[in-house]
């Protein structure tokens, strides 16, 4: 599920090649996002896989993994929301609309 989450990064990426600098932040920002949000999971592994098993109950292995991944993407969301402002000067910095 987590090399899912990275691997809709290349699509992005893909799509931002000879973009317009707006495109080109959108993807930094996706992918930035994403590794944040995968290593915040690999560090919080534990108590979220006991958070989907008791959510799921006794669920497939198949709603088992989808509810994982709605709430992996839910709580990436929640978390980083407050972030974007912060995100979004260094993205600018890095990549200003107007060179000079």
């Amino acid at each position: 599920m987590l090399g899912a989450e990275l691997g809709t990064c290349s699509d992005t990426l893909l799509a931002t090649i000879k973009g317009s600098r707006q495109a080109i932040k959108t993807g930094l920002f996706h992918v930035t996002f994403n590794l944040l949000s995968i290593a915040l999971g690999l560090a919080l592994f534990y108590p979220f896989t006991a958070l989907v098993k008791t959510i799921s109950g006794g669920a497939s292995v198949e709603r088992t993994l989808a509810n994982a991944h709605m709430l992996f993407n839910i709580f990436g969301v929640l978390i980083f929301i407050g972030t974007i402002p912060f995100f979004e000067k260094q993205l600018n910095r890095l990549l200003p609309d107007k060179i000079g």
